[in-house]
């Protein structure tokens, strides 16, 4: 009895497909903040994305705003989490072009973020709990989490995320 209450306490289920993210209409919290992780971490749902994404967002406005908050909150964080763990499981040829993308990316954003409009953009997240909370858990990573080479790796593209912060 007493390993039957462990598993069900410690096993997690498989993630959810798209087709099942969308059929889905009753979400408790801790799947919400599962299912966005997963869906804001770059490999998953890709044929799918913005529809899966649509639809959780639909979900999550079914809660409290402050209670909304905190998902999020949660939901980004846990994505970067994901997305290293998805980042640690691919052959070396996928990674490297994981995180030539990766810069790709945090550049177009300096980028945007040097445009007026880009510049309220990043303020705005910047002043918000979800962008606080997404700097402090990136900055949590990158000291605690990654590897030597994986910082190695990362430093460019977390100089581009300095400067924007920076801006």
């Amino acid at each position: 009895m007493a390993v039957l209450i462990w598993l069900l306490l410690h096993v997690t289920p498989e993630p959810l497909t798209s087709e099942e993210i969308l059929s889905k209409e009753e979400w408790s919290e801790r799947e919400l903040i599962d299912t966005l992780a997963r869906a804001f971490a770059p490999q998953s749902n890709r044929g799918s994305r913005r529809e899966v994404l649509d639809h959780l967002r639909r979900q999550l406005r079914k809660y409290p705003e402050e209670q909304q908050k905190m998902i999020r909150i949660r939901a980004l964080t846990g994505a970067m989490g994901e997305t290293l763990r998805q980042i640690r499981a691919m052959p070396d040829d996928e990674r490297d072009k994981m995180y030539a993308a990766i810069r790709t990316q945090a550049e177009k954003w300096h980028r945007e973020a040097m445009s007026g409009k880009g510049r309220e953009m990043l303020d705005t997240i910047r002043a918000s709990e979800e962008g606080q909370a997404l700097n402090a858990e990136a900055a949590r990573i990158i000291h605690s989490e990654l590897t030597p080479e994986e910082r190695r790796k990362f430093a460019p593209i977390t100089e581009i995320w300095i400067r924007t912060l920076e801006l």
